[in-house]
């Protein structure tokens, strides 16, 4: 009965027919967490340029009337319009600024359409459009946080 059993395993031993499906089983999850996480991180870099995009149309609208932040906000919830979710995660703010010859004269709530220069000259208008939002990782790592902020700025001179 020994021998029988000795000679089962040496058959067993040399036996390589399951070693590939062994390997498989080893190294799928690993090669599964490596596409998961390039997949993440590709959905990430898109939030990310969606995020910009945003930022561009709110700044397009701001061409407009650059003191209309409602309208502003509500181009770049235009822009990200197909996930109600990403819009509710959205915030903007707005920074009018005025330069008289190249320097920052007035920022913020000072910077007006009636602001002048020295000698009564018309100021040069900048409008930058700061936007926000937060995307939420597929999977969960230790190394980065499960949710990010993302942030794209954009500034064009306008006139009021």
């Amino acid at each position: 009965m020994f021998n029988q059993f000795k000679h089962l395993l040496s058959r067993l031993r040399r036996c390589e027919r399951g070693a590939p499906a062994v390997e498989f089983a080893l190294v799928a999850p690993l090669l599964i967490l490596m596409l998961m996480g390039t997949l993440d991180f590709g959905l990430a870099v898109r939030a990310k340029s969606e995020t910009e995009a945003a930022a561009r149309a709110a700044l397009q609208k701001g061409f407009g009337n650059m003191w209309d932040t409602v309208a502003m906000t509500t181009a770049a919830k235009a822009a990200l319009s197909y996930d109600p979710t990403v819009q509710d995660t959205l915030a903007l703010s707005t920074m009018p600024s005025c330069y008289c010859n190249g320097v920052l004269t007035d920022s913020g709530d000072t910077c007006t359409k009636e602001s002048t220069c020295g000698g009564g000259g018309r100021p040069e208008y900048y409008l930058t459009i700061n936007v926000t939002r937060t995307y939420d990782m597929l999977l969960d790592y230790f190394i980065v946080s499960d949710t990010l902020n993302l942030t794209a700025s954009a500034t064009a001179r306008t006139q009021p």
